[in-house]
């Protein structure tokens, strides 16, 4: 079966009354498939009911009035449309965005610089109170420094006193 001549007797059907051969041929596909048109009858007898109205009378200033609606359309299309911006001020706004861009990355570079100079004198402040700390030679006698650094009390240097006295 042809499916698309099928259609196209279909639509014919719809429109206007079928020639004797073109009502043949569409009896012959829909006796071969009766599902393809299901609702045949009731839309042949719509299309006859249909083409038995009368047509609708056209006033006599109709073209007038369209050409007057269309007039209407334009007007209120005309009011709503936005005035389109000359080209300098496209580039305008173009260039602001960029330059804003750039801005933002000349802060945001100056800024990590800023960044990594305070790291880096943190860092050499770090180094540099490490390497203040004494040799190893010192601190083998740490034990001895640090008595040194104890005040004794008075008796044990009045002690130390006579000490030195007597070994003189």
């Amino acid at each position: 079966m042809n499916q698309h001549e099928l259609e196209q007797l279909i639509d014919l059907a719809r429109r206007r009354p079928l020639t004797h051969d073109e009502q043949a041929r569409l009896t012959h596909l829909l006796e071969a498939d009766p599902a393809a048109w299901p609702d045949r009858d009731d839309e042949l007898a719509l299309t006859r009911m249909l083409r038995g109205l009368p047509d609708a009378p056209l006033a006599s200033n109709f073209s007038a009035r369209v050409m007057q609606a269309i007039d209407l359309e334009e007007a209120v299309a005309a009011r709503t449309r936005k005035p389109s911006s000359p080209a300098w001020r496209r580039w305008f706004i173009r260039l602001a965005g960029a330059t804003a861009i750039v801005a933002i990355s000349a802060i945001s570079w100056i800024q990590y610089q800023h960044w990594q100079r305070a790291e880096t004198a943190q860092s050499v402040k770090f180094i540099t109170e490490v390497a203040a700390v004494p040799s190893v030679d010192i601190l083998r006698d740490f034990d001895a420094v640090q008595s040194l650094s104890h005040v004794p009390p008075l008796a044990d240097v009045q002690a130390d006193g006579e000490l030195l006295k007597a070994l003189q």
